[in-house]
């Protein structure tokens, strides 16, 4: 699954879903948000199959946020993705 990062004033609202092939993989997946490359915060989750990760944090208006998803199954690491927004 894609990360989706949206904001409810100055609150980045971040989820993400990612799932195995087969229902006994276990997949772990992380989000973390950057401003440039400044960490900001981020949120973790192991399950089986699929796991739904979700969290909020502080942001400031005008600033254009990045949120990165890592994520591996049974252990092996999957390709990143990240989606880049501003914060208005």
């Amino acid at each position: 699954g894609n990360p989706a990062l949206t904001f409810d004033g100055t609150t980045a609202q971040c989820t993400a879903t990612c799932y195995g092939r087969n229902s006994s993989d276990r997949v772990t997946a992380t989000l973390t948000l950057y401003h440039g490359n400044t960490y900001v915060d981020s949120w973790s989750k192991t399950g089986t199959y699929r796991v739904h990760i979700s969290g909020e944090t502080e942001v400031q208006r005008g600033k254009t946020y990045t949120l990165e998803m890592t994520w591996t199954v049974n252990g092996e690491k999957q390709p990143a993705v990240s989606v880049s927004k501003k914060c208005s």
